[in-house]
């Protein structure tokens, strides 16, 4: 699920991409050559917008990161995330 944070991120801020869908996430997760590889990114979206990182968009399947989920992704590595 963090990593779903860091391509929402990356996304918003080098391509203005505000709602990301599993199309932008299995690209991340190809281009970075991530692994393990999801069998189900839904599965990924739903388990982040339990911990409050994601919300359902208004465009069908696509999710919007939360405060909640930007700030954790921005104290990630730091020991309070630990």
């Amino acid at each position: 699920m963090e990593r779903y944070l860091i391509a929402a991120i990356w996304l918003r801020d080098h391509l203005d991409v505000q709602a990301v869908t599993n199309d932008h996430i299995y690209t991340c997760y190809k281009y970075m050559a991530w692994t393990p590889f999801p069998r189900d990114f839904n599965t990924g979206f739903s388990n982040a917008k339990q911990k409050g990182w994601f919300q359902r968009a208004e465009e069908r399947g696509a999710w919007t990161m939360t405060t909640v989920g930007e700030d954790y992704a921005n104290n990630m590595g730091s020991p309070a995330t630990q």
